[in-house]
């Protein structure tokens, strides 16, 4: 991926390094200037040609430095939206088996390193073309120094060799502990109302879950940083060494102009060296990063306009089957993952089926099927005879629109095209909600979306009837209503959809209102059972 983005920028990386090249050459022009006039001092014309230097090497310092912000701040962005499409690009099982924990990790700290990387590379490039260039000079002077200077910088290469295994397990741990503590995170966000008011659980909670991470995590940034430390303060050393030995080995070349430069030029190089040695720390974070993110299976980017060859599903469709479909989860350890058998399932268009069922029923699994966010373990679901294909997966999910219990509610309004809704038509929805005096509808969407659970589903049902798809999958959306709303839900607004000649799929306990469905399908133990109207009224009774 590092590639990548350094291919995707290559032409500010070019022009980067152009500029670098030309900033190196004043900088050893200068030196040389310094080290031939050391003794004489400089005669007019050469004060002439130094201010000139001096000069070009402000400019080309100035320009290489426009041309790394460029990059710097290119790349920061290319990296988060590249990750922000791969995760939308995702299918919802690998999401969820990742955690929201580990994303959220991704998205801050696994950017900012990756990102962080790449935005020094140019100036790694005028760096390493800045050492290049004064070694070389070093070289042209004095081919024993230069044997003594290689020497030292082959010695600094072993020990930071060393010293980088180490780093490198260091920042492997480092990011497994982050994300337990952005787990931990999660906790007090999701959890807060039960920590809040359960002093014992807020108080065990911070002693036996997250002071144990956090302290882990610190030992491992601890010894991340160590190494590091170890690894510049061995650098510095290595460089007096080399001083030292320069001025001693000197005695016998009896040159002091030479030595004079030499100095000068190791004194100016140390300051680069360091940076260059300094940046593997940051590359490798970022390939720590970059494997955590590779391990997560993360989709391609998206690629929006993308032309699909499928066959298209029918617009005027009239029927949506289940045949042979079943789905096992992954089990964990020793335990049996639960699975669901082949279920036979049809569902007309224009029907109002209920869905009904104990926990760990086989519900929530079959929704996260109709929905095509699980992919069958075997079998197919066919829109009028025609399977599903994984090309075809997207034009089925426009047919569906949901209000699921963990939904999210955006603000902005969609029509069935995806471009933002009628607001006037939203403004009726909201008053026929008994929501106009909550909140307004304007540009950019709903004014508001801080409300009570019942009211923010509200809103996103008039957000699902806005889209106007062909089918409305709503699980337990009465469930937070008061009873005069879940009255109008149950008998005005389902018949409502059921005229339009949309199709419900409603999850619902309510067996008051069970007789107003078309069909009732009860799970059990992951068997799905079409009730009679006979059973449906035994049930209720």
């Amino acid at each position: 991926m590092l590639l990548y983005y350094i291919k995707k920028f290559k032409k500010i990386m070019f022009l980067s390094g152009l500029a670098s090249l030309f900033t190196a050459a004043t900088s050893i022009a200068l030196f040389h200037m310094i080290g031939e006039s050391g003794e004489t001092g400089f005669q007019p014309l050469e004060v002439v040609v130094f201010a000139v230097l001096v000069a070009f090497l402000l400019m080309a310092s100035m320009t290489t430095s426009y041309f790394l912000s460029q990059y710097s701040a290119g790349t920061i962005n290319s990296v988060r939206q590249n990750l922000v499409s791969r995760i939308l690009g995702t299918d919802y099982d690998k999401l969820e088996k990742a955690g929201r924990a580990r994303l959220y990790n991704v998205l801050t700290n696994d950017v900012n390193a990756i990102s962080g990387a790449l935005a020094e590379m140019p100036a790694f490039i005028y760096n390493s073309f800045l050492l290049l260039a004064c070694f070389g000079y070093l070289f042209v002077l004095s081919e024993v120094m230069f044997g003594i200077l290689v020497l030292a910088a082959f010695v600094s290469f072993l020990i930071t060799k060393v010293v980088m295994a180490k780093i490198t397990r260091a920042a492997n741990q480092m990011r497994e502990h982050q994300d337990h503590v952005f787990e931990g995170y999660k906790g007090i966000l999701d959890g807060a109302k039960q920590l809040t008011v359960n002093k014992d659980r807020r108080q065990y909670f911070f002693e036996k879950r997250l002071k144990p991470v956090m302290t882990e995590l610190r030992s491992s940034e601890r010894e991340y940083g160590f190494a590091w430390d170890i690894n510049r303060n061995i650098s510095q050393v290595v460089i007096f060494i080399t001083l030292g030995t320069i001025v001693a080995v000197s005695h016998y070349l009896q040159r002091t102009e030479l030595v004079m430069s030499y100095i000068l030029i190791v004194t100016y190089i140390s300051a680069p060296f360091g940076y260059v040695m300094n940046l593997w720390q940051n590359i490798a974070r970022a390939r720590v990063s970059l494997q955590k993110i590779e391990s997560l299976q993360l989709g391609s980017e998206q690629e929006n306009g993308a032309e699909q060859t499928h066959q298209p599903l029918s617009e005027d469709w009239h029927k949506i089957a289940f045949k042979d479909v079943s789905f096992a989860y992954e089990s964990q350890g020793e335990d049996t993952a639960f699975s669901l058998p082949k279920l036979n399932l049809t569902f007309n268009r224009g029907e109002i089926i209920f869905i009904t069922g104990g926990n760990g029923s086989g519900k929530s699994t079959f929704l996260h099927l109709l929905l095509g966010l699980y992919t069958p373990s075997k079998g197919a679901i066919q829109v009028d005879d025609m399977p599903v294909s994984a090309a075809q997966l997207d034009e089925y999910r426009a047919k569906i629109t949901m209000v699921l219990p963990d939904f999210y509610l955006y603000r902005e309004l969609l029509d069935a095209n995806g471009s933002p809704a009628n607001e006037e038509k939203a403004r009726t929805l909201l008053a026929q909600f008994q929501l106009d005096h909550k909140l307004n509808v304007d540009k950019e969407g709903f004014s508001a979306t801080q409300f009570s659970q019942g009211q923010r589903k509200r809103l996103a049902l008039i957000a699902s009837i806005l889209e106007d798809k062909d089918i409305y999958v709503l699980d337990e959306w009465a469930a937070d209503q008061d009873p005069h709303f879940r009255a109008l839900f149950y008998q005005e607004l389902l018949p409502w959809l059921k005229s339009q000649g949309k199709t419900v799929i409603a999850v619902t306990h309510d067996d008051k209102y069970f007789h107003l469905a078309d069909r009732h399908i009860k799970f059990d133990q992951g068997q799905a059972q079409e009730l009679t109207e006979k059973k449906c009224h035994g049930q209720a009774a």
